[in-house]
């Protein structure tokens, strides 16, 4: 049986998942052996069928992980992000996963998780400084202020960093921050969830209860 399995809701999330679970000394969970989905109906997709795309990999799979954003999922109107995640998860428990299965939604979407290095962030696309300028510079246009972790619209601050330095959005992006980013300090309760669940399943070892 191998270790995990992952669904996303597109190629830039598993890209970036991959890059995170090859890391996972750093993340501070033992390697394993993973496989990442993406669903072809994207964010709605993973939360309206995430528990048949599953059922059929849990005797495969020790745990499974279903991952997409609270933007574009079909039901942000209607239920917070934990709300969201209980919901996708009560489904996989019904179908096979009791136990072994999280759902992982992220708010508002991806682009929230590319600000949990600044100074990768900006090495990543170039930018003429480090992560202290370019706080600077979206400060200085109103679109972050000093004291949080992130700009207060982090998709369109992102497309708007990648303009200044003509670049665009890439998949490239997201798995290199994945590949490099440090993120020990990152506070976004989504990401947290992540990497709580991957070290509760998977402990280094001397570290499992």
């Amino acid at each position: 049986m191998q270790d995990l399995i992952v669904l996303c809701a597109d190629q830039d999330t598993k890209l970036g998942m991959e890059a995170l679970l090859r890391r996972s000394q750093h993340f501070g969970f033992r390697a394993i052996d993973f496989e990442v989905y993406k669903h072809d109906m994207r964010d709605n997709g993973v939360l309206t069928d995430a528990h048949n795309f599953l059922r059929t990999q849990c005797r495969r799979f020790s745990n499974a992980i279903a991952i997409c954003d609270f933007e574009g999922c079909g039901r942000e109107r209607r239920l917070p992000r934990q709300g969201i995640e209980e919901q996708i998860e009560q489904r996989l428990q019904s179908n096979g996963w009791e136990g072994r299965a999280a759902a992982i939604v992220i708010a508002p979407e991806l682009e929230a998780w590319v600000w949990v290095d600044w100074n990768t962030l900006a090495g990543q696309i170039g930018w003429s400084g480090d992560g202290a300028a370019l706080k600077n510079w979206l400060a200085e246009r109103g679109s972050f202020k000093e004291g949080e972790s992130k700009p207060k619209d982090p998709k369109e601050c992102l497309h708007r960093i990648l303009r200044q330095n003509n670049r665009s959005v890439s998949s490239s992006l997201f798995a290199g921050i994945g590949q490099t980013a440090d993120a020990s300090s990152c506070a976004d309760p989504a990401f947290s969830k992540l990497i709580g669940c991957l070290r509760a399943w998977f402990p280094l070892r001397g570290n499992a209860t």
